[in-house]
This record gives structure tokens, C-alpha cells and sequence, in this order.
């Protein structure tokens, strides 16, 4: 009935739109009914506190946990997770304000239009502590494909993250009204369509899911080569990489100047490149040219790694 009360939506609107314009003397779709669908409030599809801490420890080891501080904004801050257009698509890292506590949504970003200051509960803040955005962007690059490798496996539809924390939040804090205010929603429209009834108990150990580990292989810049410059950035794989996982190092949202890279196979280039000692890997140099524009571009002297 859903489907066929939207589809009934879409005609009306180009039939409104007609009539408006004279191209109809009569708007027709008034004779086609609309179906009342009866749902039952509290018992929306969400994540149980075991299957949240199931899909974080194993983000934590896939990838190199790039997918943590997505995960962690969308289930610990109740962040639209949508992509292309959600609202953690157009998320900054300067959003995040540890001393205040807050994240805050503006309205360019926020869905409703509206801008809202979201707590950092005492775990988010430990998962973003752990995985910083200044070296795991928010949203990594080639996405859709990348998620689909474990989206399935741990039943992630379109608004699951964000319904189990709403559901979590008003069962920890007995507060609908709360609840709306942290998410950017009404109160009636959480009840229709985001409440599953949680027990204060569930809530509790859903938000003390911790990380197990930091991330340890991020070193400090200039560690392993001393004699580098800082004005050079370097990004350290153990394997020749795909340029996703370079635009990962750098951040979502920089462009890069390859004009100085040298074609690698297909369409990638690299940047000229050394061994590491030991034959442990490979290191890309290349010279820091991102656009300084962007809102994610790093320091000119800054120093990236991954391992």
C-alpha cells in the first residue's frame, strides 16, 4: 500500500501542476482513493546493543578502521547517514567540538533546515579520540562499493544506525522530548517512524560500546624518515594502492594537482617512490598540492601516514 500511496503522490503532483496551467479542466487523481496505512508505533527496525557491538569491533579491524568515525557519528550521534545527500555527507571535522561537547549541525546541512547541537556521548567521544577526523575522513571514497562489503552481513538499511541510536537515547533518558531535540525530528514523527521500545539496561551497554584499540599505526610525522622535509607528505602502504586509499590519507574532499605524478597502469598515477627498509612496504612521496581552499585541506607542512 506504500508504494502505491506514493506513486499516487507523484501523479498528483504533476496532475496538480497541469490543472494549475490550464492544460486539464479537471484534476482527476481526487477519484483515485488513498489508502490509510495503519502503523504500529515502537517498533521500528533498529540494531540490538549486541549486534552495534558486533559491527564495531569488525570496522575496527576492516580497513584500518577508516569506517569508525562514520559509523560512530551515525550511531552514537543519530547523523543522517544518507549518501550522496545525507547530512553526514556535508559534515565537517570542525563540527566536532570536544571542548563544548557538542556536535553541531548547521542548517545548510541539517535536513529539516534547522540547525541543532547534538551531545557527544562519553563513547563517541572515545571512538573519535581513537580514530581522529584529521586522519580518517568522515566519508571515504567510493563508498557505496566499499559499504555493500559489509552492510549486508550486518543488516544495515537506509535509516537503521540512526533509528537505534534515537531508540537507545529515549530509553537511557526516559525523554521523547530530548530525544527529538538531539535527533532534529518531532516527537510524533519519531513515534511513526524511528521508536523501537528499548529497556534502560540495553540502552546502558549500547552506549558503553568502546573501542578496543587505537589506532597505533598512525605515527608521529617525521618518526621513521627524519631527514624528510615537512613540507613533503607521505603516505606509507603496504601494497601498491588504489587511488581511494591515497584520497583516504588525504581527506575527503581534497583535490589533488597529479600533474607532477608520473602514470602508474590505467588511469592512477603515483608519485615517485622508495622501499622501506626491510622490504616491509612502500612509501609514495609527493609534494603536499592540494587545494588549500577546500575546508579539509591539512597544513602545508604536514606529515600523513598510514600503515
Amino acid at each position: 500500500m506504500k508504494t502505491y500511496n506514493d506513486r499516487r503522490g507523484i501523479l498528483s503532483t504533476f496532475l496538480k501542476f497541469a490543472f494549475q496551467r490550464s492544460w486539464i479542466v479537471d484534476n482527476p487523481i481526487f477519484k483515485v482513493p488513498h489508502h490509510r496505512i495503519r502503523r504500529r508505533s515502537g517498533s521500528a527496525a533498529t540494531l540490538t546493543a549486541a549486534q552495534a557491538r558486533d559491527l564495531m569491533e569488525h570496522l575496527e579491524s576492516f580497513e584500518g578502521g577508516r569506517w569508525a568515525p562514520y559509523l560512530g557519528l551515525c550511531l552514537f550521534a543519530g547523523v543522517r547517514p544518507g549518501m550522496p545527500d545525507g547530512e553526514i555527507s556535508k559534515l565537517r571535522p570542525e563540527a566536532v567540538d570536544f571542548n563544548a561537547n557538542t556536535i553541531f549541525v548547521p542548517a545548510e546541512v541539517s535536513k529539516t533546515r534547522e540547525p541543532r547541537r547534538v551531545v557527544i556521548q562519553p563513547n563517541l567521544a572515545a571512538w573519535l579520540r581513537a580514530y581522529p577526523l584529521e586522519r580518517f575522513p568522515i566519508v571515504v571514497a567510493d563508498f557505496q562499493k566499499r559499504r555493500a562489503k559489509f552492510a549486508k552481513t550486518f543488516h544495515l538499511t537506509h535509516d537503521v544506525l540512526r533509528q537505534a541510536f534515537i531508540s537507545m537515547f529515549a530509553a537511557k533518558y526516559r525523554s521523547m522530548g530530548e530525544a527529538a531535540l538531539q535527533a532534529g525530528n518531532s516527537e510524533s514523527i519519531i513515534r511513526k517512524h524511528y521508536l523501537d521500545l528499548k529497556n534502560a539496561s540495553e540502552a546502558e551497554e549500547f552506549f558503553n560500546i568502546m573501542p578496543k584499540q587505537a589506532h597505533a599505526n598512525v605515527l608521529a610525522a617525521g618518526a621513521e624518515f627524519p631527514n624528510l622535509k615537512r613540507d613533503v607528505s607521505v603516505v606509507a602502504l603496504p601494497r601498491h594502492p588504489r587511488r581511494h586509499e591515497l584520497m583516504d590519507c588525504l581527506g575527503y574532499g581534497n583535490t589533488l594537482n597529479t600533474s607532477q605524478w608520473k602514470p602508474a597502469y590505467g588511469h592512477q598515477r603515483t608519485a615517485p617512490r622508495r622501499d622501506f627498509p626491510q622490504g616491509q612496504g612502500t612509501v609514495y612521496l609527493h609534494p603536499n598540492t592540494m587545494d588549500k581552499a577546500t575546508p579539509h585541506s591539512p597544513s602545508p607542512h604536514r606529515t600523513l601516514r598510514l600503515l
